[in-house]
């Protein structure tokens, strides 16, 4: 597909600077985003269970009954990433990710970065597929998940896999709680989020 064609149908979605830094170096594949309480339903995250099927359901406020939450994307939308970014002539963009960019577009000192939400769909520069979605409990990542969500390996000598696992655990918990501690959706909330499972895509111009 090319560019055009993909940003006719693309969703935005927001990724901090490192967690771009690591979609860029192909060490990230996974995404957790905190799962939203429909208006429609009558509680909160403490309301929400799995059926028979994995479908995560709560109940509706106006029938009683309980209802399918429909995440945000789905398999195999096209997502366009926003990131920390400036661009201050025709159309020019530079971005914080790329680290020494700023200088070699001419800057002489670091540009005031502008949010990743105020980004406009024209300065996206790559594009993700989502494969799959589906909720979870945070606290049931595995290892490996949490190194598909951009966790570096651990480089110290290990004895055990359990010592390697538990520091890919802590990394990641660290990385979560800087995001959404301050919301209440910490570690130890044990939130229930969508996985988000995606690839990126090779676009032609």
């Amino acid at each position: 597909m090319t560019r055009t064609e993909i940003l006719e149908v693309a969703k935005p979605i927001l990724f901090s600077t490192p967690m771009v830094e690591a979609i860029l170096d192909e060490r990230k594949n996974q995404t957790r985003r905190i799962v939203t309480p429909p208006k429609w339903s009558t509680g909160t995250q403490d309301d929400f269970f799995l059926d028979l099927h994995g479908n995560l359901v709560t109940t509706c406020a106006s029938t009683g009954c309980d209802a399918r939450i429909i995440p945000k994307y789905k398999r195999g939308d096209f997502l366009w990433v926003r990131e920390t970014w400036n661009g201050d002539w025709c159309d020019h963009y530079i971005y914080r990710a790329d680290g020494g960019s700023a200088r070699a577009a001419g800057y002489q000192a670091e540009p005031k970065w502008r949010p990743s939400i105020f980004m406009p769909k024209e300065a996206a520069r790559f594009f993700l597929r989502v494969l799959d979605v589906y909720p979870q409990r945070l606290r049931e990542i595995t290892h490996s998940q949490r190194i598909a969500e951009g966790i570096k390996k651990c480089h110290h000598k290990i004895a055990s896999d359990n010592l390697y696992c538990g520091c890919s655990l802590s990394a990641f918990i660290d990385l979560w709680d800087s995001i959404n501690g301050k919301r209440g959706f910490g570690w130890k909330v044990n939130p229930w989020v969508w996985v988000i499972e995606f690839e990126k895509v090779q676009i032609t111009h």
